[in-house]
């Protein structure tokens, strides 16, 4: 089974359980704690309160104020997460479903969380009709294009649009290998030394996503000279 390669990052790759945890603003992050921490020290008494005392009436009120204020921390601080994701200051990459034993992670282009709402307790991002699981957040890399290495195809932010960009440069140049394998194994060394930043794709892949081009471009077979 062919290892996982991830994406130039810097620091640590967190799934999207943790993340929000781990790449928001220490400030937020400080005022969630700090209500969550308020709404658990209310929760003993306001589960069994005894409702003739009329303290403890005013407690279970201010009880419901806090988790109201913890709520409201919540929310804050997963907007300013996916704003984050939004802006591309984090990216994240994932599994598009259904998933097999051979799929290969994608990145998800930043564009795309205006349509995808996180699944924060599975990992996972759902929306318009896709479902991504598996879900990690990092922080990429200083430098890079992002842009470059999306498609504009929902859910497939990979690497083909680039190996079928740079096949269609060889059709045009005349360079085009004897076999579809062959094409296909130098278009992956070729992403590789030329591409260092985008996702890495397998000469299979590479096969599936040139072979109606390759089919109507290969070279001819040299017939035989007739005696």
């Amino acid at each position: 089974m062919a290892q996982r390669e991830d994406p130039p990052h810097v620091g640590v790759i967190a799934p999207l359980k943790q993340a929000i945890l781990v790449f928001s603003d220490t400030e937020d992050l400080d005022e969630y704690e700090r209500a969550v921490a308020a709404a658990l020290g209310k929760r003993a008494w306001s589960a069994n309160p005894d409702i003739s005392d009329p303290a403890t009436v005013a407690r279970a009120r201010s009880d419901t104020r806090l988790v109201s204020e913890r709520n409201h921390a919540s929310r804050m601080l997963r907007l300013e997460f996916i704003k984050k994701l939004k802006r591309g200051e984090l990216a994240a990459v994932g599994y598009v479903e259904p998933v097999a034993i051979n799929s290969e992670q994608v990145e998800i282009p930043a564009d795309k969380w205006n349509l995808l709402a996180p699944d924060f307790g599975n990992s996972k991002a759902v929306g318009a009709g896709l479902s991504i699981s598996g879900v990690r957040v990092f922080v990429p890399a200083p430098g890079r294009d992002a842009t470059l290495y999306r498609t504009g195809e929902p859910g497939r932010p990979g690497s083909s649009h680039l190996v079928k960009r740079e096949f269609q440069r060889q059709v045009e140049a005349g360079v085009i290998l004897p076999t579809l394998r062959e094409q296909s194994e130098d278009l992956a060394n070729w992403l590789s030394e030329k591409h260092p930043d985008a996702h890495p794709i397998k000469p299979r892949t590479v096969e599936n996503a040139i072979r109606s081009a390759y089919n109507a471009h290969r070279p001819k077979p040299r017939k035989a000279p007739t005696k």
